[in-house]
């Protein structure tokens, strides 16, 4: 994959955030990724380090463009399209708002007649 653009973020210096990122690679095939770190500040000696748990709503270029062809837009547009839709670089939105709106795009994909497989990294 490659492109990788931020749609949404909380506060990243808190010690429970949430980021949504889009990422289209050279076939045409979108990824929509949740990272989310729920704590872990508490460490010894100070170490303040958990490693993220990420889950990936990934569509080929099929769905892309079953969903380009709802929207009446290009197939190249899609990304564009739920990044206008989707994006707020507010940086001010809560952790748990952020996980919903990562559900509300899912169901806008379903809503466009698309489908996409759900993938989880970390712990």
């Amino acid at each position: 994959m490659k492109d990788l653009q931020l749609v949404m973020e909380s506060d990243e210096d808190a010690q429970i955030y949430a980021s949504i990122y889009i990422e289209e690679d050279d076939n045409g095939n979108l990824a929509i990724l949740l990272d989310e770190n729920d704590g872990g500040w508490d460490y010894p000696e100070g170490i303040s380090y958990e490693p993220s748990k990420c889950t990936i709503a990934t569509m080929d270029t099929d769905e892309v463009y079953i969903m380009a062809s709802y929207l009446n837009i290009p197939k190249q547009g899609v990304k564009a399209h739920l990044l206008k839709e989707f994006g707020d670089h507010s940086y001010i939105s809560s952790p748990s708002y952020v996980k919903a709106c990562f559900k509300e795009i899912l169901e806008y994909i379903l809503d466009c007649g698309a489908k996409y497989t759900l993938h989880s990294k970390g712990n």
